[in-house]
């Protein structure tokens, strides 16, 4: 997969309108899908319960309304993945590509990582939506989405940390006389 779309994923215009996307649907998911009176750090303890009773708190300091509100904007995190996911991709994919002037293997893993947070991230974001909406919490679906939840953030982390490896090193090739 990786090599098919490194040709797109390493154009400049995928790699801004992608930052631009990711980052709008940043704000509007920290803005409108926080619960209002609450802060982003309860959306992350609830993506991070893991058990039935850390969520559960978590909706009963939302409240009703605060519950209402994250799921009628659980929406937008269905489009942050795709956004997250290609923004990342095409950044490995630009930074792979700076500076070469010859024909060279795309950084695929580098590639594949953001791709995989994202499908983690849809798993996180239906298992919610069908304990939220008429499905009822439950310990093992809690559970489920917490992992899913705790290595989607691991993926990004290493996504993170392998561009800046990357970036680091391109770097200091370039310093070199």
């Amino acid at each position: 997969m990786a090599g098919r779309l490194y040709p797109i994923l390493s154009r400049d215009d995928v790699l801004i309108l992608s930052g631009i996307a990711a980052l709008i649907l940043l704000a509007l998911l920290a803005t409108v899908g926080t619960p209002s009176g609450g802060d982003a750090g309860q959306v992350f303890a609830l993506q991070l319960a893991f058990t039935e009773e850390n969520f559960q708190a978590v909706l009963e300091r939302w409240g009703r309304a605060g519950t209402a509100q994250f799921l009628g904007t659980l929406w937008l995190d269905y489009l942050f993945p795709i956004a997250y996911a290609v923004f990342l991709a095409s950044l490995a994919a630009r930074l792979a590509a700076a500076g070469q002037r010859a024909p060279h293997a795309p950084p695929r893993l580098l590639i594949a990582l953001p791709w995989g947070a994202a499908a983690l991230d849809y798993a996180e974001n239906t298992l919610h939506l069908a304990m939220l909406g008429q499905g009822g919490v439950s310990a093992p679906l809690v559970l489920a989405a917490s992992l899913a939840a705790a290595a989607k953030w691991a993926l990004i982390a290493a996504t993170v940390l392998g561009l800046a490896r990357r970036a680091l090193a391109r770097f200091l090739r370039h310093q070199r006389p």
